[in-house]
């Protein structure tokens, strides 16, 4: 028996040995032009291998891995080296077990962020000048009666998203272009990038476009397709080649990254397109629908989806374990574009093959991390359009799998599992509040509210709207189980929030924000919390003239904000009123010519505007609102006060009188005590004083 025990274990040692598999890789310093030179020294780990690694003085390291396979995704790599970080993060984000040596490139931390900072500097500048250049272009056509008011606004509106646009992804785009790595690409587009690093941008973009770089690449794919059907063809001629084309591609890379950072969107569609066309590469027809995608030219997106499938369907019988997953994402993300589009039929058929191809491949390689992930991603994109298809049960049912999945996972590889934990966790809850199960919905956002919030502390930009989001929800779930100050205080947070969102991204944040205000802002009416719901209020007001182009919602809930505005000012904030009933004035007057104004709001607004326009000093507007307001309703003896006022001040002195001895009897208390608000507030003309007194007499006798 001892005997057959030892022969076991070593049996078991054995196959467990013929399990590991080595993958080599290299550490560089990247030195800009000058080649890379080795980097020793370099912490390397990732959650499926078995050691933490450091690269010798050679940049030589080796990882150790007891269950991936050849072609097997690493997953989450993590890289350590003092005052210095990734310059090939996308390379090392798509490692897998390989012949050849992995390359890792590390650059100096301080020298990247510093070159990022100004090249964001460099493009705001650029688009916004851009911007301005339409704005005045338009402008001028406008004057010169070239186009209308309705396609001024039109085209200035396309012009501002596109800024906004910019701003949005600046960071991103600055971070492409100081990723580009100067000795891949050729001594022009080196050039190039020294001059726009110089903000000399137009010279850039010109000796980009000098280069004819798409020209280049379509010479280079010939060439190499000619050698390769030559049969004296060399290997090192084939070598040679390929290193050719790959300068002139990562020197179109390099011009898209400007494009990018110029605000140039046409021009980048247009290169997109045609390198996708002329590559024929999975990764550049992928980018390509990404772009469409973001851009909302869903059709495009979607011709160019079908042709990546075209391809993944030939690789994918040449080689399942390597291609059969790029495909399952292809499906995913095209799942998605119908989603987008209403075609919920087709996106969820789409994304339920997608899930029953995770499904079968996880269980035939039940150690492989990306597809673990992959496979939660895809449920509970899944689950989602069940839930927005009101199959709530179906919905349900994958929640939980995609729940189960993450935890497990999240235990020994939470940076990657804990953010679609607390999506899950999240949209479980929505799910849950829709379906009257209250205290179940509350520990699901509870729970995933503790995880956003402890991820925001580390990367606040990434994560914090995500706070808010599940802020939100959790203040909706309150409110409706008249939990109201619970309520109030988690919207007061996602408040605080959004603020900081909207500051640095106004384009992507700043509705959230005004939806936000307007809410909290009634419910502390609701609650007699009036200086705050004023407040919040104002604070939506002023962003809300920011929004050149409001839906019907909005533009509703503006109008209400204002007249909520009109009630709640302080009787002496005579400037804010004015303006508040300014902006409201020509609202009710199309609605009263309409027919629309139910509730007689015209009337009394332009009462309230009358009487502030005397504040203003514009005793003529007053007489002419306070004219306007007696013809709808000449039954009202108020109506006089601000007509009498702003005739005395005006000069009209006998026309003032007659009225001030009419309504005298009805109106002598309000004469008087408008005259008391004019004196406080200063605004009684010098050489009316006299006639003023006179007045005051008049009403006293």
């Amino acid at each position: 028996m001892t005997r057959l025990l030892l022969l076991l274990c070593l049996v078991a040692s054995l196959f467990s040995r013929a399990q590991t598999t080595l993958q080599q890789g290299m550490a560089y310093r990247y030195n800009g032009k000058n080649p890379r030179t080795p980097l020793s020294n370099v912490a390397i780990s990732c959650a499926s291998a078995t050691n933490t690694v450091l690269s010798d003085s050679t940049g030589a390291f080796v990882l150790s891995f007891n269950k991936l396979r050849m072609g097997d995704r690493l997953g989450t790599v993590t890289v350590k080296k003092r005052e210095m970080i990734v310059f090939n993060q996308q390379a090392v984000d798509n490692w897998s077990v390989r012949n050849e040596p992995l390359c890792l490139i590390l650059c100096d931390a301080s020298e990247f962020e510093k070159q990022k900072q100004e090249l964001i500097a460099i493009g705001r500048r650029e688009a916004e000048k851009k911007y301005n250049q339409q704005k005045a272009a338009l402008e001028q056509q406008l004057q010169n009666n070239s186009i209308d008011m309705a396609h001024y606004e039109a085209q200035l509106n396309e012009a501002y998203e596109k800024l906004e646009n910019l701003r949005q992804h600046i960071g991103e785009y600055a971070e492409l272009f100081a990723r580009i790595d100067q000795s891949m690409i050729d001594s022009t587009a080196q050039r190039a990038t020294v001059l726009f690093n110089q903000g000399r941008v137009d010279e850039a973009v010109r000796l980009f476009e000098q280069g004819h770089y798409l020209d280049k690449l379509k010479q280079t794919n010939q060439n190499l397709k000619q050698e390769k059907e030559q049969k004296a063809s060399t290997e090192q001629k084939l070598i040679m080649l390929k290193e050719d084309q790959e300068e002139v591609y990562q020197s179109l890379q390099a011009q898209l990254a400007v494009y990018k950072l110029r605000n140039e969107w046409d021009k980048i569609g247009t290169l997109m397109k045609n390198i996708a066309d002329e590559t024929e590469e999975l990764d550049d027809i992928l980018n390509y629908c990404s772009f469409c995608t973001r851009q909302n030219e869903f059709e495009e997106a979607e011709t160019y989806y079908h042709k990546a499938l075209e391809i993944l369907e030939k690789q994918t019988q040449d080689d399942p374990s390597l291609y059969e997953r790029n495909k399952m994402i292809t499906l995913n993300n095209l799942a998605l574009l119908y989603e987008a589009t209403g075609r919920f039929k087709e996106s969820m058929e789409l994304l339920s093959t997608v899930v029953e191809t995770y499904q079968k491949m996880a269980s035939e390689n039940p150690y492989d991390e990306d597809l673990k992930y992959m496979l939660a991603v895809s449920m509970n994109n899944l689950a989602f359009l069940y839930y927005a298809n009101d199959s709530f049960e179906e919905s349900e049912t994958l929640y939980k799998e995609v729940l189960k999945i993450d935890r497990a996972e999240a235990k020994s590889n939470p940076e990657e599992y804990e953010v679609h934990l607390a999506t899950a966790l999240n949209n479980l809850g929505v799910l849950y509040s829709d379906t009257e199960r209250p205290s179940k919905s509350e520990k699901a956002y509870l729970e995933a509210l503790e995880i956003r919030k402890r991820l925001a502390k580390k990367d606040p930009q990434e994560h914090e709207p995500d706070v808010a989001c599940t802020l939100d929800n959790l203040a909706e779930l309150y409110e409706n189980s008249d939990r109201t100050e619970e309520s109030m205080t988690k919207r007061r947070e996602s408040i605080a929030i959004k603020r900081r969102l909207a500051k640095d991204n106004p384009k992507a944040y700043e509705s959230d924000l005004l939806a936000a205000l307007y809410k909290l802002g009634g419910m502390c009416i609701k609650q007699g919390q009036e200086q705050e719901a004023l407040q919040l209020f104002e604070e939506y007001w002023f962003l809300s003239k920011k929004n050149p182009n409001p839906s019907f919602s909005q533009q509703e809930d503006y109008e209400i904000a204002l007249l909520v505005l009109s009630l709640l000012y302080p009787k002496n904030e005579h400037k804010k009123l004015y303006e508040v009933n300014q902006e409201l004035l020509p609202i009710y007057k199309t609605r009263h010519q309409n027919g629309e104004d139910t509730e007689s709001q015209y009337p009394f607004i332009l009462g309230n505007l009358s009487y502030q326009s005397i504040f203003m000093g514009a005793f003529e507007q007053s007489e002419r609102l306070a004219q306007e307001n007696i013809s709808i309703d000449p039954t009202k003896p108020k109506k006089r006060l601000n007509l009498a006022a702003s005739l005395l001040f005006q000069g009209r002195y006998d026309e003032a009188e007659a009225i001030y001895r009419q309504f005298k009897e009805e109106l002598k208390d309000s004469f008087l005590q408008d005259f008391s608000d004019f004196e406080e507030a200063g605004i009684i003309p010098n050489d009316r004083l006299n006639d003023v007194e006179k007045i005051k007499q008049l009403l006293n006798e």
